[in-house]
């Protein structure tokens, strides 16, 4: 006849326990080599990204696509964050380094082509990712190269004149006031489409100059992007053609929104 039955159950118990525990602690210290293998599968290539007067670099996953290149990251992370706000990232691929411009693909539609064409692409190591990341705060971003420079292209040494500031508040005060300039938002179509300010043209950053004949200005123009490299860039090539009062929303639609001004549409 065994033996104190409650004690051998309890011992069951415990082993079972610790096994299962152990099984535990095994996966979790597994977890990070998953992460870097799975990550690590197919081609990856380095970007580049400029926040603050630093540069941020990774490594990422990417596809090629007739328009250029797409890239994807969790909207959290700070390469995403710094590559969303820049005019430009640098790729770094088989040792060759290029610029591209940034396009930020909104919406549902272009997050799912993303990932699905990223599963197309990288199979087993994108499904393993996906475990442990989701897909709803996935974004998407267009990659479009910038042709490298020439020697036509190359500027002179001579300083450019720079577009003077103006604040979020005082633009607003100006236009209340039916004195302010037109107001151009240099961003992509898309980003336009995802918000802007009210009244204000869209014309992408690298059109500007060629386009203002379109824009009656009898008191000039005023430029932004999301925090300023873009609208600068638009605001250079205005200036270096001649073109009369200029002025550069100081910290772009960023600072537009963080003053609590309002957006079309509203946010």
């Amino acid at each position: 006849m065994a033996c104190c039955p409650g004690a051998n159950r309890s011992e069951r118990e415990q082993t079972f326990l610790k096994k299962t525990v152990a099984v535990v602690m095994a996966i979790l210290l597994m977890f990070p080599i998953i992460m870097i293998v799975s990550s690590e599968s197919g081609e990856v290539v380095v970007i580049r990204s400029e926040s603050s007067g630093n540069t941020l670099e990774t490594r990422i996953w990417v596809v090629d696509l007739p328009e250029g290149l797409l890239v994807r990251g969790t909207e959290s992370k700070a390469w995403i964050v710094a590559a969303r706000q820049a005019a430009d990232v640098e790729i770094e691929r088989d040792d060759i380094k290029r610029r591209y411009h940034v396009v930020e693909q909104p919406g549902n539609e272009a997050r799912h082509r993303a990932n699905d064409l990223m599963r197309e692409k990288y199979g087993l190591g994108d499904l393993m990712i996906s475990l442990f990341r989701d897909s709803d705060t996935t974004v998407p971003l267009l990659l479009t190269e910038i042709p490298p420079p020439t020697a036509a292209t190359l500027p002179d040494t001579a300083e450019p004149a720079e577009a003077p500031s103006i604040s979020a508040s005082e633009l607003n005060e100006s236009r209340e006031s039916g004195s302010g300039p037109v107001v151009i938002d240099v961003r992509t179509p898309e980003e336009y489409a995802s918000g802007h300010m009210p009244g204000a043209i869209n014309i992408p950053f690298d059109q500007v100059a060629s386009r203002i004949s379109e824009v009656d200005a009898p008191n000039g123009v005023a430029l932004y992007c999301m925090i300023g490299p873009r609208a600068r860039k638009g605001e250079a090539a205005l200036l270096a053609s001649g073109y009369g009062e200029v002025f550069h929303l100081e910290g772009g639609l960023a600072a537009w929104k963080e003053a609590g001004l309002p957006v079309t549409p509203a946010q």
